[in-house]
């Protein structure tokens, strides 16, 4: 969220650096939403289908790899569609969060699925806060590659903090899960 909503108090900034209208720089704010309602039945099933692991490694490479891009863009079209890149992880990294909690928070799974998606409001909180900030300190450039820092940062804690984590939810039944 933070990645994303930090682009919410640049839209006069990006308008003008891409020589686009208001309504196409909101696309890119709003872009973020549509890829979480299209992807996120997608990453369900992609992560029961492999592993956890797979899922939240994928989703860190291609974090980090979209927003690398978008840090990278020199037009308006390739900001969109590395962002979308970016975007399209977010669903993968939230569709294991029961998994996880459930294996290792029995008793309070449903309290860390409710910080996990919780952190995610704070996350576009924080972006659209410290945005500004951000801006005036590093300019456009400067707080696209800090966010990619962070999302760097994010995929290590990962990457280390989950090699352990069990493999055995490997190809679960999704039979019936989609029937009314």
């Amino acid at each position: 969220g933070f990645s994303w909503f930090i682009l919410a108090p640049l839209v006069p900034t990006l308008g003008k650096v891409f020589g686009v209208s208001l309504s196409a720089i909101l696309l890119l704010v709003s872009a973020y939403g549509y890829t979480m309602v299209v992807l996120g039945l997608l990453a369900g099933w992609i992560s029961a289908k492999f592993t956890v692991k797979s899922a939240l490694y994928s989703a860190s490479i291609i974090t980090v790899v979209g927003l690398i891009g978008r840090a990278l863009s020199p037009s308006y079209v390739t900001f969109l569609i590395t962002g979308l890149i970016a975007a399209t992880a977010y669903p993968l990294a939230m569709a294991p969060v029961g998994t996880v909690s459930e294996s290792i928070f029995k008793e309070r799974s449903h309290t860390v699925i409710g910080v996990s998606v919780g952190s995610l409001f704070l996350g576009m909180a924080f972006g659209a806060f410290f945005g500004p900030l951000l801006f005036r300190a590093l300019g456009l450039s400067g707080t696209q590659w800090f966010i990619v820092v962070l999302s760097i940062a994010a995929a290590l804690w990962i990457g280390f903090g989950i090699k352990d984590y069990p493999t055995f939810y490997k190809g679960r039944s999704l039979r019936g899960s989609f029937k009314p």
